[in-house]
């Protein structure tokens, strides 16, 4: 029996959200808990079982998963998330990396189910602390466009009032810088070692 105003959705008792939010949660994917080894992130490395983390999933069921050409072309990967592939756009003019969540034939946040949503937002705001801590923005863009590519992404850049599109977004503004091998290796760890300690 729900009580007055509510409309059923949640338990009820002291802290509903509260329960509601540790019922729901399978225990692997508690971000703070540093006495565990991290199950959230898994970096890229060649000794990776890259198979394995394709199957991770709230649902527990093998993800048919397909990165758009577009996205691999204009990217390195840095690793996987619970949901999503995480990737740094190959411009060194920003740190900017994107959110791919691993599922088929999504094009918008909407369209995922409620528990993959749910996990879209907790990976967003972790990414976000991350590019937060290590380059101490003046303001974090996120985004989720995809006129351009369709398959649901989610952008989130670190901006600065002396970058080179600032203030404006950085779409269209100039040409692409690229990488040098040894920056973007070292970008890639920073991001790869900070995620990792989630």
């Amino acid at each position: 029996m729900t009580r007055p105003g509510s409309l059923g959705l949640l338990p009820s008792g002291p802290d509903p959200v509260g329960e509601w939010y540790v019922q729901r949660q399978p225990s692997t994917l508690y971000i703070g808990d540093r006495g565990r080894k991290n199950k959230i992130f898994q970096p890229f490395t060649p000794e990776n079982d890259l198979a394995e983390s394709l199957k991770s999933s709230l649902r527990g069921a093998m993800i048919e998963f397909t990165l758009d050409n577009r996205l691999e072309a204009d990217t390195f990967l840095v690793g996987d998330l619970t949901l999503c592939r995480v990737l740094l756009i190959k411009d060194a003019r920003f740190p900017w990396v994107i959110l791919v969540p691993r599922r088929m034939n999504i094009r918008e946040i909407i369209d995922l189910d409620l528990r993959d949503r749910a996990m879209l937002y907790r990976e967003m705001e972790a990414v976000s602390e991350v590019m937060k801590r290590l380059y101490a923005p003046t303001k974090l863009n996120i985004a989720a466009l995809g006129n351009m590519v369709s398959q649901l992404h989610v952008h989130i850049i670190a901006r600065f009032e002396h970058d080179a599109a600032w203030p404006k977004p950085v779409w269209g503004v100039g040409a692409p810088s690229s990488y040098e091998a040894e920056a973007a290796e070292a970008r890639i760890a920073d991001l790869s070692e900070a995620l990792g300690r989630l």
